[in-house]
């Protein structure tokens, strides 16, 4: 499999991993373990976002994002991070 194809796999692994940790804490919202025995979900969730931001950027560049669509990726980001803060804000 082309390592342009195999970005997108490990793409899709890595969100179902995030998913996976958070459905975890979901189930435990008022502890940090989980039953498995395999430690802190809080950190597991930051380890599985590094994985994957990683793994986004390597796709990002695999898949030889143009500069407009840079651009246009950021713009989109930045829209969606105040959109998220304006919902938190009316819930205050």
């Amino acid at each position: 499999m082309p390592m342009r194809d195999q970005g997108r796999a490990k793409l899709t692994e890595e969100a179902g991993e995030v998913l996976q940790i958070l459905g975890k804490m979901q189930q435990y919202p008022n502890q940090d373990a989980h039953p498995d025995g395999l430690g802190s979900l809080r950190q597991r969730l930051w380890e599985e976002l590094a994985d994957l931001a990683g793994s986004v950027m390597f796709v990002m560049d695999a898949m030889e994002m143009t500069e407009d669509e840079f651009q246009a990726f950021l713009a989109r980001r930045e829209e969606k991070y105040n959109l998220f803060h304006q919902w938190a804000a009316e819930e205050r």
